[in-house]
């Protein structure tokens, strides 16, 4: 839409321009021709022949009446255009809007930087949950006094029991690390 607006609004200084000089150039003529003549002889005058010419059905100015008809819907597209989105697309400096973009992009670095923070947080805490799991585990595993084979088999599954606790708790820690990033 931008796009149309920036044609359309070129359009219309260009028409307004010619527009100008076309009415001017009337007026001049039809006041030098009323001050010149009488009321009466406005019939030989340079505008009554000029509309004549047009009216007369000649092919140039069948085209050239058709062009001024096609200028005219242009012009009139253009000023509408023009005034519809005018609104819009008017009235805002470059500087506002880079000022308004910049403003966007800090808050919206913020709020990440935030989120990923609190994901950082979160993955800390289950880091410690973990540790915490980890040497619980490790407390329950009390060292035989006595070495039997009965003794040293439980002290064995107590010990793969809690090395596999603390393997599994490190790859879900690794892998909500993975998800954050790795900030440390």
């Amino acid at each position: 839409m931008k796009t149309l607006y920036t044609i359309a609004k070129g359009i219309w200084r260009a028409a307004k321009w010619i527009w100008t000089a076309i009415v001017v150039a009337i007026l001049v003529s039809v006041a030098s021709t009323l001050l010149g003549t009488d009321v009466k002889n406005v019939v030989g005058t340079t505008a009554s022949k000029i509309l004549a010419w047009l009216t007369s059905g000649n092919p140039g100015a069948r085209i050239t009446l058709i062009l001024l008809l096609c200028f005219i819907l242009i012009s009139a597209a253009a000023a509408l255009i023009v005034a519809v989105l005018k609104k819009d697309y008017e009235g805002k400096a470059p500087q506002d809007a880079m000022l308004t973009y910049y403003q966007q992009r800090s808050e919206a670095d913020q709020k990440e930087e935030k989120d990923q923070q609190a994901l950082v947080e979160k993955a800390y805490q289950h880091y410690l949950r973990t540790v915490e799991e980890t040497l619980k585990t490790i407390r329950l595993l009390d060292l035989p006094t006595s070495y039997t084979p009965w003794s040293l088999r439980r002290f064995r599954s107590r010990l793969c029991l809690s090395l596999l606790v603390s393997f599994l708790m490190r790859q879900s820690t690794m892998r909500l690390e993975s998800r954050c990033g790795n900030y440390r």
